[in-house]
């Protein structure tokens, strides 16, 4: 099974994009009471998702056992030269006529018994010589016993990559589903702030209405945006439950575990360089993608499958067999004349299957076997390629998306602060301010999914050029996979800290 992540591996060493300041005490308080409410709340960072996912999914253990058994065939591919110790009684009884070797035809009554053993290279015993034990010969094939075990070991090597196959998709969806975890909570926890400046927004419309500066058609649409604030945490708060039921069904915690990320907030994490180019991470997957190793040992398998096809109607069948224990018989009943007895047995014959074009027809289809493992190691080639290509591409869009969301945000609190600041001096009513407080809650929104997103698709990326998050190397050519945290643009906060005050 492939090494699973170690615990003292240094993965959110920095959680947030540097720059960013912490949550205001108030919106801090109002989003611990998701785990303040939940007494089975499981808090989770993630190298712990990745351990668990590892080591305890279905899929990879099931993986592994298939590694196993194809060591076992390997096993006993290298045992067909080794024979097998067979032991055992024999009786055989006759009453009637019989043939003798003159042609002469008499009538006789006759019984023999055989006790004793052999040792065999195969399972399919034959027959022995005429009024003889059986000889527990077998017929061995020299074809089969050079190049079945070279096939099974292509078996393993193609079994140890579906392993890994398995290993490195469960890893990919462990991080998808805590990143997405992560953006469900911090997506909630901006809607409780959001909640916070809209209650605050609404007290500032009332005052204004009580002091004849404004219309009670005012104060119904501050309570309506407060009355939306509210269905936003109820939507918050479903998408982080449904997000950590998913992460748990993947690390097989059971569905009434209640997961809570470590993270304050969300932060985007770097584990594929952006400055790597396209051309380098499609070679880099070509080189490390488990599923190149497992098409490359299947088509190595079929490679040996043909060679023992046109080396079969060269190579001998060799027949061994050997047999001794005690023997007798005689007329009727009688067995008086028990005695030692021994027999070998060994022939060597070469077989031109159906005058030779059994033989020729049997390699024209290992022929094909072969033509069509390595066609189907071309079309794993131009898949894995098309894989790094696409998230690649998702990865550089999705770092333009939060790029532009971090301005957003900048703008729409700049915006927001100068409306208040007009309202302070009298220069405008509260409501004025209400589209600059939407718009500061879309791009607040908006950061946090855009930070999502990109770590997805860093996610999907490290996982199409064939690496696990983590994972440790000595070679100075290959990728990083551990996480780097990235530098926020001018520092923009992800929250306002402290909250523009919006009453008194």
């Amino acid at each position: 099974m492939p090494t699973l992540i170690k615990q003292g591996a240094s993965f959110g060493s920095a959680k947030l994009i540097n720059g960013l300041e912490k949550l205001p005490q108030s919106a801090a308080e109002e989003s611990a009471i998701v785990t303040e409410s939940a007494p089975t709340a499981f808090p989770i960072d993630l190298p712990t998702a990745l351990r668990l996912s590892g080591a305890e999914n279905w899929d990879v253990q099931i993986a592994a056992e298939k590694v196993q058994e194809a060591r076992a065939r390997l096993d006993t591919a290298k045992l067909l030269w080794l024979p097998s110790l067979n032991g055992g009684i024999g009786y055989t009884k006759h009453d009637g006529q019989i043939q003798a070797t003159s042609g002469q035809v008499t009538d006789v009554s006759r019984n023999s018994l055989f006790v004793g053993g052999g040792a065999n290279l195969s399972q399919t015993p034959l027959t022995g010589g005429a009024g003889g034990p059986a000889r527990l010969m077998v017929d061995l094939s020299l074809a089969d016993a050079i190049f079945t075990p070279l096939a099974a070991r292509q078996v393993v090597q193609a079994e140890q990559a579906r392993e890994t196959v398995e290993f490195n998709d469960t890893l990919r969806d462990a991080a998808d589903a805590y990143y997405q975890l992560v953006g469900a909570q911090g997506q909630l926890a901006m809607a409780q702030l959001n909640l916070e400046d809209s209650r605050k927004f609404e007290k500032l419309t009332v005052s204004f209405v009580a002091a004849g500066k404004g219309s009670q058609a005012d104060t119904s649409r501050a309570r309506v945006e407060t009355s939306r604030r509210k269905q936003a945490i109820i939507r918050a708060e479903t998408a982080a439950k449904i997000a950590g039921v998913e992460l748990t069904r993947i690390l097989r915690l059971g569905s009434e575990t209640d997961l809570v990320v470590f993270e304050d907030k969300p932060a985007a994490v770097e584990f594929v360089s952006e400055q790597e180019s396209l051309s380098s991470l499609v070679a880099h997957a070509h080189m490390f993608r488990p599923e190149m190793a497992e098409h490359q040992a299947e088509l190595e398998l079929n490679r040996e499958r043909l060679r023992a096809e046109y080396w079969r109607p060269l190579l001998p069948s060799v027949h061994v067999g050997a047999s001794a224990g005690g023997f007798g018989g005689g007329v009727n009943d009688d067995l008086n004349q028990l005695d030692g007895r021994s027999d070998f047995d060994l022939l060597a014959v070469w077989q031109l299957k159906n005058l030779g074009f059994g033989a020729r027809a049997a390699q024209r289809e290992q022929r094909s076997r072969f033509r069509q493992s390595a066609y189907a190691n071309s079309r794993i080639r131009d898949a894995v390629a098309a894989d790094v290509a696409k998230a690649f591409h998702e990865m550089r869009a999705q770092r333009k998306q939060l790029d532009l969301s971090e301005k957003n945000v900048e703008l729409s609190r700049e915006s927001h602060r100068k409306n208040i600041a007009r309202i302070r001096g009298l220069e405008g009513l509260p409501l004025e301010a209400l589209n600059a407080l939407q718009t500061l809650t879309r791009s607040r929104e908006d950061y946090i999914a855009a930070i999502t997103r990109y770590n997805r698709a860093q996610v999907r990326l490290l996982h199409a050029i064939g690496r696990q998050i983590g994972e440790e190397t000595s070679d100075p050519e290959v990728i990083s996979s551990q996480p780097t945290v990235i530098d926020g643009a001018a520092g923009i906060p992800l929250l306002p800290a402290p909250s523009v005050e919006l009453g008194q």
